[in-house]
């Protein structure tokens, strides 16, 4: 199956905790406004995008082979 990506939008202390914790690649658990719009791929054809607004971040796994690294960002005051 394809893995595809959702662009996540989000501001002020959750961007800044994000950006410091994140990693290209993790799979994270949010809350948010799904949005979708129509884009051209690379080829040139429409493809269907998605995005979310992201009202809260929970949680992120930085791999899904390696659970331990769980890390709880309600612990920093993200609601």
């Amino acid at each position: 199956s394809v893995l595809n990506r959702i662009l996540l939008k989000m501001w002020d202390e959750m961007a800044e905790m994000s950006m410091h914790h994140l990693k290209p690649n993790d799979f994270v658990y949010i809350w948010g406004n799904l949005g979708s719009y129509m884009k051209a791929d690379k080829n040139g054809n429409p493809r269907m995008f998605y995005e979310v607004e992201t009202l809260r971040l929970q949680n992120y796994i930085r791999n899904l082979c390696n659970y331990d690294r769980l890390f709880d960002h309600s612990m920093l005051g993200l609601k």
